[in-house]
Parts: structure tokens; C-alpha cells; sequence
């Protein structure tokens, strides 16, 4: 024993030692065991050579012979889990039989029963199988064997994915084979899925991409919504589905599926149109692609489909009597008779009557006389003079006339009052049942949108609605001074994403008492309390004399830090915050194990006063004897 306070050796640990600390044990039978220091930290049975250097209540369970933890707060190794490590951190597991592995730190994480050689090196709250690997990120789970997710969130790789990677990303999903080691890698992206037997296969990134189950050596690179189902194929872009083996699609931006029809079928759907530059010699099916001068032999015969010619430079000799469909527009050059003209065309030497509707429309073109007679006039057409408010249609909003508006309208502009004397005004509770004022058309994921706000040169100043998070900030120069969230029911000061019902960022003044709840009805999981462990606690304690960074230099306080307290006590729900009833708490605690110490040494001075007194009357009897 090197220091410390109520630290155990038990019988048969020979050549162990405790270094400090309190409330450490090392069991029957450890033998060559070593815990450094910190408390409550606890070596088994039959956990030979094994280590704890530092931390709070961690332990190695029993037979986990060379096994050793750092430090850290609540971490453990199973039962039987030889040459395991835990680094640090907190809540970390490595459970029975899991030989050989090792958690570096972070937060929940945890090796499966009997996987041996698993790694996890950091990160919350992932877990992994044998000779599997984590690198870090937060709840992702590998349980496929020589398995690896480098990081990111939720990636899940499955029993049986055995040989397979998720570098990163977020959802994503491997799941295992019942037949074949899987070899399957996503390299990123959001909710790609990877399913049954697809062996050989690779998602490179994108969102919302699935190769379906025996969809072996295919590839997704990226891109939305794309599936994969048949061997050997390709799916890439928008909603491109290969579903056949061999088949590539690539899809282009449009929102609809796009599917290959047969196997070994090459798909594009590509709406813009198709572009092809090269300098070399261009095939099809084998065959040279037609350019420059064609000989006859090569246009022979009757073509069952439609042939197009459209470069400028093409042109035909011959005899055109068989062409159909010509275009008039086409014509560069000569005359056309008058005899291959339609009779329904004007000449200038005939006379001829015009009996439809006829256009003058030459700007040079006049007309004098009554126009009373005149139909169908386009006001467009008006040039010059004023239309005046009496020809004007009652529907015509007009700047001098109190009117009213019926139906939607949409402004493009601000809407600015000149006079300050007038403002808007909404019908009163007895009138429609709408809101005031719409700030969006629809939509539950709109951006962010001002409610009011200072002037346009103060823009950010003001009242703020964030509809995703359903929140209301009070905007200073576009920093949030105060949020209100209506989705979660919290106000923060200070802060735009309060964590409690009331979260303030800076101090607090009040004129009157706070009074938190401390109502019995209120409470549960009730526990006694170990008053003079609670004494000790606090006289190990910390207390400093300290002041805020934000707060002036005269400013002083005195107090435990955060993290010392909850180290100490483990009490409240935060690990930078000390809760005023749990202060409270503790220096009751306190007091009364204080008064209970007092009550006891009390008790002994009575009675070696008791004693003492006793022995004086025998120091007088004796001397009255001798006389």
C-alpha cells in the first residue's frame, strides 16, 4: 500500500499494490496486480497482471489476466477478457472473453462478447465485433468480422458483412451474407444501403443509393435514389435502376426512375441531349460512323427507319421527284411561277377580293374618319393621351380612393407608410380566423425569415423565425440575444439552442428569491446517504477563489469547478454545471456528518473526563492513607 484511504489487498494477491487513492480492492487471488491510485476502482479474481492506472470506479472483472485501464470514470472489462485495454474515457466496455481488444477512449463505446482483437478508437456510444474496427464518430455499430466504419453517425455494418467498410457518412448499412465473406464498401454519404449477398460491391457516396441483395460486383459512385440489382451492373445519377445483370444506367437530373429493360444493356437518360467530340474514327456496332463524301454503295437499298442529314454542308443530286414533306422555308434561291402559287395568294397585277380578316399593320399605314364603327381595339396599341378614372374598370385600384381588396395579392417591393399617423389593421376577434400575418406559403423546412426588423439599413435587427427547429430569435445585429422554442417548450438567453426549459448564458439578478421545486411528490429512486463519505468528499474537495472571463476583474466568487463536483459526488445532469440543490445537498450531508463526528468525539471526551476524574479521587484516597 502506497497511501490512501480504506484501499484492499485480499488474500493471495501476492506482489500487488495500491498506490493511493480511496476505496480501491484488489481480490483474493490477483496476483501481480497493480491499481495507481483514484477510487473505487477494483481488480478481481484470478486477474493476473493486470493494471488500472488512475480514474474513478473502474474495474477488471474476473480471469482477465494481462489486461490494464488507464484512467477514465466507470469503464470495464469483462470476465475472462485477456490482454484487453481501455485508454480512458467514460462508461466504456469490453465484455467477457473479448480478448485482446482495446477501447482508446470517448464515451459508451463497447466490444461484443467473445470478439476477439476488436479496436474502437474513440467517439460515443459505438460498438464493435471481433478483429472489427471503429474509428470514431457516434453511434455506429460493426458486428461484421475484419469489418471497419471509420466514423460518422448510425453506420451499421451486420453479423456476417464480414471484410467490409463504411469510411464515413451517416445511415448507412451493410448487411451480411449467408454464403460468401462480403468485401462491400460505402465511402460516405447519407441512408446508402448495401444489402444481402451483394458481394464485391461498392457505394461510393451520394444519398438514398441500394444494391439489392445477390447484386454482386456492382457499383453505385454517388449521386440520389439509385439502385442496383443485377451482377456485374451500374446504376449512377437521379433514380437510375440497374436492374439486370451486366446493365449500366446513368440517369441525368429528372425526378423519375430510370430503369434498364434487358441484361447487358448500356441506358443514358440525358434530357439536355447527347454531345460526343472525338478526333479519332467513331464506330457503331463496329461499323465507321458516315462522314465526309459517301459513295453510293454505302446508301443503297431501302431504309426502314428515319435518317436525318442535318449538316449544313450536305447536299444531293438527282432527280427529286420522290421527296415529300419539303419545308418552303428552305427555298435560297430562283423564283416560283405564279402558276405553282395557291389561288389564295394576292397578286399585284389581279384584281381580287379579300374576303377574310385582314391585318394593316405597316407603322406608315393611317386612318381618318369616325371610329365609332370600330371593334376589337388593343389598348396596348394607345400611344399618346390619357385614359381618364371614368373608363377605367370598378376593379382598377386607383391612389386616391379608399377601396378595398378581395382577393390575394403579392408585392415583389417593400410595402412602406409615409404618414406615421397610420399603420395596418387586422380584423378585430369577431372577423376571419386567420392569422395576421403568413410567413410562408407552406412547407415545414423554410429558411430562416425575419418577422419584423428594425429599417432596411437594419436589417438584423430585430424579430426572427426559424421554421425547421420551430423557434422565435430577438436578433442584434443577426446574433440571437434570446430564443424562444416553442418545439421543445425552452427559452434560451444568451444562447439559440437552450438545453433546459430556462438556459441562460451569463448571470442572473433577481430582486427575490429563486426557489427550485423540492416537493417529495415530485421525486424518486430515494437512497440513503453515507453522511461522513459525503464529509470526507467534501474536505478532499477543491475550493477556489475564482471570477468568470466575461465578468469585470473586481468580480470575485468562491467555489468547486464543475467537474471536480460531479468527479467527487457524480450528482446533476450536467458535467460544466452545479445544480444549487445539489450544493445544497451535499453541504447538509456534510453538516450532518460533521455533527455526527462531533457527537462522537463529544462522547469520548466525556468519558476520559469520566476517567480522568476517576482517577484523581483515587490519587486523593491514596495520598488521605498515606497521612
Amino acid at each position: 500500500m502506497g497511501g490512501g484511504v480504506a484501499n484492499t489487498i485480499g488474500t493471495g494477491s501476492f506482489y500487488s499494490s495500491i498506490g493511493g487513492g480511496n476505496n480501491n480492492s484488489i481480490q483474493d487471488g490477483a496476483q501481480q496486480t497493480v491499481i495507481g491510485g483514484g477510487a473505487f476502482n477494483q481488480i478481481r479474481s484470478s486477474a493476473f497482471q493486470s493494471g488500472i492506472m488512475s480514474g474513478n470506479i473502474n474495474s477488471i472483472s474476473n480471469g482477465s489476466a494481462f489486461s490494464v485501464i488507464v484512467g477514465g470514470v466507470l469503464n470495464h472489462i469483462g470476465d475472462t477478457a485477456t490482454y484487453a485495454s481501455i485508454g480512458g474515457g467514460q462508461y466504456n466496455t469490453i465484455r467477457p472473453f473479448s480478448h485482446d481488444s482495446t477501447i482508446a477512449g470517448g464515451l459508451g463505446n463497447r466490444v461484443f462478447s467473445q470478439s476477439q482483437a476488436g479496436t474502437i478508437a474513440g467517439g460515443r456510444s459505438n460498438a464493435v465485433a471481433g478483429f472489427g474496427f471503429v474509428g470514431g464518430g457516434d453511434f455506429n455499430t460493426n458486428r461484421g468480422f475484419i469489418a471497419a466504419i471509420g466514423g460518422g453517425r448510425n453506420n451499421q455494418i451486420g453479423p456476417l458483412a464480414d471484410h467490409s467498410v463504411i469510411a464515413g457518412g451517416g445511415d448507412n448499412e451493410i448487411v451480411g451474407s449467408q454464403t460468401f465473406a462480403l468485401y462491400g464498401v460505402i465511402s460516405g454519404g447519407q441512408s446508402n444501403s448495401m444489402q444481402t449477398n451483394a458481394i464485391y460491391s461498392v457505394i461510393g457516396g451520394g444519398a438514398g443509393n441500394t444494391i439489392r441483395s445477390n447484386a454482386q460486383y456492382t457499383t453505385i459512385p454517388g449521386g440520389a435514389s439509385n439502385a442496383a440489382g443485377g451482377r456485374f451492373s451500374f446504376a449512377a445519377g437521379r433514380r437510375a435502376q440497374a436492374l439486370h445483370d451486366g446493365s449500366f444506367v446513368w440517369a441525368d437530373a429528372t425526378d423519375a426512375d430510370f430503369a434498364s429493360t434487358t441484361s447487358n444493356q448500356f441506358n443514358i437518360r440525358a434530357s439536355g441531349g447527347v454531345r460526343i467530340e472525338t478526333t479519332g474514327t467513331a464506330t457503331l456496332n463496329g461499323q465507321p460512323i458516315l462522314a465526309g463524301t459517301v459513295p453510293s454503295s454505302s446508301l443503297s437499298g431501302t431504309y426502314a427507319n428515319a435518317v436525318t442529314f442535318n449538316n449544313p454542308a450536305n447536299s444531293f443530286t438527282g432527280n427529286g421527284a420522290g421527296l415529300t414533306g419539303l419545308n418552303a422555308s428552305s427555298l435560297s434561291s430562283g423564283t416560283v411561277s405564279d402558276a405553282r402559287l395557291s389561288g389564295n395568294v394576292a397578286l399585284l397585277n389581279g384584281n381580287q377580293t379579300f374576303v377574310g380578316v385582314n391585318t394593316f399593320n405597316h407603322a406608315a399605314n393611317s386612318f381618318t374618319g369616325n371610329g365609332a364603327g370600330l371593334t376589337s381595339l388593343n389598348a396596348s396599341s394607345l400611344a399618346s393621351g390619357t385614359v381618364s378614372d371614368a373608363r377605367l374598370s370598378g376593379n382598377v385600384a386607383l391612389l386616391n380612393v379608399s377601396q378595398t381588396f378581395f382577393a390575394d395579392k403579392s408585392f415583389s417591393g417593400n410595402i412602406f407608410l409615409t404618414d406615421a399617423t397610420k399603420s395596418i389593421q387586422f380584423p378585430g376577434i369577431n372577423g376571419a380566423t386567420a392569422p395576421m400575418i403568413y410567413l410562408y406559403s407552406s412547407g415545414i423546412a423554410n429558411s430562416p425569415r425575419m418577422v419584423f426588423a428594425h429599417s432596411p439599413s437594419f436589417a438584423n435587427w430585430g424579430l426572427q423565425y426559424e421554421d425547421a427547429p420551430d423557434r422565435f430569435h430577438f436578433l442584434s445585429n443577426g446574433v440571437s440575444i434570446m430564443t424562444v422554442d416553442l418545439g421543445l417548450g425552452r427559452v434560451g438567453i444568451g444562447t439559440s439552442t437552450p438545453s433546459e426549459r430556462l438556459h441562460v448564458i451569463g448571470n442572473i439578478l433577481a430582486t427575490g428569491t429563486i426557489t427550485p421545486n423540492s416537493d417529495r411528490n415530485a421525486k424518486t429512486d430515494f437512497a440513503a446517504v453515507d453522511t461522513a463519505a459525503m464529509l470526507d468528499r467534501v474536505a478532499k474537495l477543491s475550493i477556489q477563489q475564482w471570477r468568470f472571463k466575461t465578468e469585470a476583474e473586481n468580480v470575485k466568487h468562491v467555489g468547486p469547478m464543475a467537474q471536480d463536483f460531479r468527479a467527487a459526488f457524480g450528482l446533476g445532469a450536467h458535467e460544466t454545471a452545479i445544480a444549487t440543490v445539489d450544493a445544497d445537498g451535499v453541504a447538509l450531508a456534510a453538516i450532518q456528518g460533521l455533527h455526527d463526528l462531533v457527537k462522537e468525539k463529544d462522547a469520548k471526551i466525556t468519558a476520559l473526563e469520566e476517567r480522568l476524574a476517576k482517577i484523581e479521587r483515587m490519587l486523593s484516597k491514596l495520598t488521605t492513607d498515606d497521612k
